[in-house]
């Protein structure tokens, strides 16, 4: 039986996980975009599906980690 006290702690940890990497990868993009300024601002639709892919890596690798480290 799962208390629900540890699920939400987990729940939050991994919200605070996922908002940093978000930050992070937004930073990463503008950062990338401001230095391939005309690149970025001509295919930005072609990026975010690679941008959302890499983002649900990430997310499932970090989940799979805390699954890995609790065990």
């Amino acid at each position: 039986m799962i208390s629900i006290g540890k699920a939400i702690n987990d729940f939050i940890t991994g919200l605070q996980h996922t908002i940093m990497f978000f930050i992070t990868l937004f930073l990463f993009i503008f950062v990338v975009g401001e230095w391939y300024g005309v690149t970025y601002r001509h295919m930005p639709m072609f990026w975010w599906p690679v941008y959302l892919l890499i983002i649900a890596l990430v997310v499932y690798i970090i989940l799979d980690l805390q699954k890995e480290a609790k065990k």
